[in-house]
């Protein structure tokens, strides 16, 4: 199998070094790894672009943007142009175990699996090249459930199927994150599946692409939310495979979704209370609390 690496890089000097090292050390190495600079405004490209020379590292490529296009167009982007049948994908600011590579790849032998993820450790500094992660090479399905709305897990750690992306970016719109976009779609099909061991050291800054949003942004993105409900929904009507039960979940996700916008717009908390009945769409209790704290917003 051919292996793909995709990065979107924008303004990322001071970590961006770590990554490339972390990623030109893996035990196996992929046939490309193909980076896109998102039109920095530092030394991010001068960066990569010496570090790719110094190395001589003829399978990386590297191109900079006309124009700023932000990162989910970036890697969207990245993904649909890679030659690979198997693509990774990098954040900038992250540090990847050596074995990486070697110990995912082999997973793809299982043709149930279109996308993975390893899990991951989370970091705000002192990231080491030579962590030591605690190798378990057991994998397991993440099973559909009524929290399939909650990305548990962020895409710097997936591997996914290239078949699969062209398969399903007839879904794909520009406002979706593609890493979102991928868990999803894999989750209702039984196509999505985890690696027992932390393979990457994930950065958490305030920089993050991907940062959770608090409860207080999130209010203004449930349209977002809808959205993404309505596509999936779109794509189960147009596929005679998949299960009414599911089909029905998502229905309810969906009166779940019109009791949080009512919520968000008056503020009561008697409207508060009417989500009660939707508690198994929260990934925890906590989640639920938080809901309580959402401002009030305008229809």
């Amino acid at each position: 199998m051919i292996v793909s690496i995709v990065m979107s890089t924008y303004n990322g000097e001071k970590y961006i070094l770590e990554q490339m090292e972390s990623i030109r050390l893996q035990t196996i190495s992929p046939d490309e790894v193909i980076i896109c600079d998102d039109c920095s405004t530092d030394s991010t490209p001068k960066i990569i672009q010496e570090y790719i020379s110094k190395h001589s590292l003829t399978n990386w490529c590297f191109t900079i943007n006309k124009n700023n296009l932000g990162w989910k167009k970036n890697f969207y982007n990245l993904i649909d142009g890679c030659k690979g049948d198997l693509v990774f994908l990098a954040d900038q600011d992250d540090v990847w175990n050596k074995r990486k590579l070697e110990l995912m790849i082999p997973c793809f032998n299982d043709s149930k699996i279109n996308v993975l993820t390893s899990k991951y450790i989370e970091k705000s500094k002192n990231l080491n090249l030579d962590y030591k992660c605690n190798i378990r090479k057991s994998i397991r399905k993440h099973n559909f459930a009524s929290t399939f709305m909650w990305v548990q897990y962020p895409g710097c750690a997936y591997c996914f199927r290239k078949s699969y992306f062209d398969e399903m970016k007839q879904w794909w719109r520009d406002f979706l994150p593609h890493d979102a976009f991928l868990y999803r779609n894999a989750i209702v099909d039984d196509s999505l599946y985890i690696i027992n061991s932390n393979l990457i050291i994930h950065r958490v800054h305030d920089h993050n692409a991907g940062n959770p949003k608090s409860f207080t942004q999130s209010r203004d993105d449930l349209n977002y939310y809808f959205d993404v409900l309505h596509l999936l929904q779109k794509r189960m009507e147009e596929d005679a495979a998949f299960p009414e039960n599911r089909k029905n979940l998502l229905s309810k996700a969906e009166l779940w979704l019109l009791a949080r916008k009512e919520y968000y717009i008056s503020g009561k908390t008697l409207d508060f209370m009417k989500l009660w009945q939707f508690i198994r769409f929260y990934p925890h209790v906590k989640s639920f609390i938080k809901e309580f704290f959402v401002t009030k917003i305008t229809k």
